[in-house]
C-alpha cells in the first residue's frame, strides 16, 4: 500500500490516521507574517518571507497554526520542508542552512540520552 508522506500526494488508504514529527526550528522576522508562509533563513535565527524570485518553496513555513499573524520579532515555530532534511532526530541538518561549523551542542533542542527525560518534559520529544 502506497503510504503518502508530508510534501506529497497520494496514497491508498483515505482515512488513515498518522501522527508525525516535523523538524521545527524557533526563529523570529522583522516584519509582520500572516500563519503558513514560505519563508527562507538568513542566518539560524531570523527569517524573512520567501521571494517568489528564488527558485524552490523556502526553507520551510511560519507556524500555519497561528492565530492571526505573527507580530514582527515574536518567535514563533518554522516547520522545516521535508525534503530539506536528511535525518529526523531531535539533532538535525537543513540542508542550505546549516554549515561544517553547526554542532548539536549548538542546538537547544538537542538531547542527549542522559538529558532524555528533562527534553521530554520541555516538550520537544
Amino acid at each position: 500500500m502506497n503510504k503518502p508522506q508530508l510534501g506529497q500526494l497520494g496514497g491508498e488508504d483515505l482515512g488513515r490516521r498518522d501522527a508525525f514529527h516535523v523538524p521545527c526550528i524557533l526563529a523570529i522576522c522583522n516584519e509582520y507574517l500572516p500563519p503558513g508562509v514560505n519563508v527562507d533563513f538568513v542566518d539560524s535565527k531570523r527569517v524573512i518571507p520567501h521571494s517568489i524570485h528564488n527558485l524552490g518553496s523556502g526553507h520551510g513555513i511560519s507556524d500555519p497554526f497561528i492565530k492571526g499573524g505573527i507580530v514582527a520579532g515574536t518567535p514563533f515555530w518554522v516547520m522545516i520542508h521535508p525534503s530539506l532534511t536528511d535525518n529526523l532526530t531531535h539533532s538535525f541538518t537543513v540542508e542550505g542552512l546549516d554549515t561544517d561549523e553547526t554542532s548539536e551542542s549548538d542546538n537547544p533542542m538537542f538531547c542527549d540520552d542522559d538529558e532524555e527525560d528533562e527534553c521530554t518534559m520541555m516538550g520537544c520529544s
